[in-house]
């Protein structure tokens, strides 16, 4: 579905990606595993199409879609190849409601007959019918006429999810960090909720330091140190020890 060659990323003439190469498919869920400084956020900024990579002089390497290579320049490109990201800072609007947050931008709107666009207004039945079915979609009870004021860090997690979702082609997702301030029933549930939206034919990218969550839903494993591709594992082959001798080297 998605296939990296070569994939590097310098700034100010030290390189941070170093000839990162990697292929994702379509269901399933890949960690990605590093120190900090290790390069995930740099490559994953480069997928979610962040300003700062265009700004600083873009990438080298290729990336390739269904086998075609595609330039992701900016993040309206990285929409459109179906790639969304939840980051560890959520960007929720408050004082809106969990439906204005999830179809933000995305709204279902009637003309009633108006030949001027700016003239329709907003179908919010089917906006908040829509969000509700997202919702129940990753399993999430969450009203969606509620506040986002009145929710846990974890039903706000389940939002942002649930927004990125709405994305009607999208194909990966990448979550960063996505249980980092979790309780354990809390992280136990979003996991749940990873993996069925692996089943729904949806690639995810799931970065964490929390091994025994990499170990549990992932089923194959990318290790970055000092921007190289250290290490791939397969499922069978996971090791908590490995993982952490490729991270920190020897």
């Amino acid at each position: 579905m998605l296939e990296i060659k070569n994939l590097s990323k310098q700034f100010d003439g030290n390189y941070v990606l170093n000839n990162v190469s990697m292929t994702i498919e379509f269901g399933k869920i890949y960690g990605l595993i590093g120190a900090n400084g290790s390069g995930k956020s740099t490559l994953m900024n480069i997928l979610n199409g962040h300003e700062k990579i265009a700004k600083s002089g873009g990438y080298e390497g290729k990336i390739f879609l269904d086998g075609e290579e595609v330039l992701i320049n900016n993040h309206l490109k990285s929409i459109e190849c179906g790639i969304a990201m939840v980051h560890q800072e959520l960007a929720l609007f408050s004082s809106m409601s969990a439906t204005e947050n999830i179809k933000i931008n995305k709204e279902n709107v009637k003309h009633k007959g108006f030949l001027v666009p700016e003239l329709a207004y907003l179908d919010e039945k089917k906006n908040e019918q829509e969000a509700e079915e997202l919702l129940h979609m990753i399993g999430s009870d969450i009203s969606p006429e509620i506040s986002i004021d009145f929710l846990s860090l974890n039903q706000k997690q389940f939002v942002e999810i649930a927004r990125e979702l709405d994305n009607k082609n999208i194909r990966l997702l990448i979550l960063d960090e996505p249980t980092s301030s979790l309780n354990i029933t809390e992280t136990e549930k979003l996991l749940n909720c990873i993996k069925e939206i692996a089943a729904k034919n949806i690639a995810v990218i799931f970065i964490s330091h929390r091994l025994e969550e990499i170990m549990e839903i992932c089923d194959k494993v990318f290790v970055l140190r000092d921007g190289n591709l250290i290490s791939d594992y397969e499922k069978e082959a996971f090791s908590v020890d490995h993982f952490a001798e490729d991270m920190v080297g020897t």
